[in-house]
């Protein structure tokens, strides 16, 4: 279970200078001869990215602690077998 804890810290550290470089630079222009639809969907899409990217990290973090309170928890239900 440590693996989920060193990977989402991982990835939370790789995705900080992504974010912060595309927080900084200009936004390059579209294609020419692109439709609205398609930049609505270029840009949709690399918001759900990005969102996916700083969130994945703490949930992969959180799963871990909940596993661990599960498995080392006395409140767990014990059934008689």
């Amino acid at each position: 279970m440590h693996r989920h804890k060193s990977l989402g810290l991982l990835s939370g550290m790789i995705m900080i200078p992504r974010v912060a470089t595309k927080l900084s630079s200009r936004a390059v222009e579209s294609l020419a001869g692109s439709s609205a639809g398609e930049v609505v969907a270029a840009k949709a899409s690399h918001l759900a990215m990005y969102a996916f990217g700083v969130i994945m990290p703490g949930e992969i973090m959180s799963a871990n602690l909940a596993f661990m309170w599960y498995y080392y928890s006395d409140t767990r239900l014990h059934f008689a077998s």
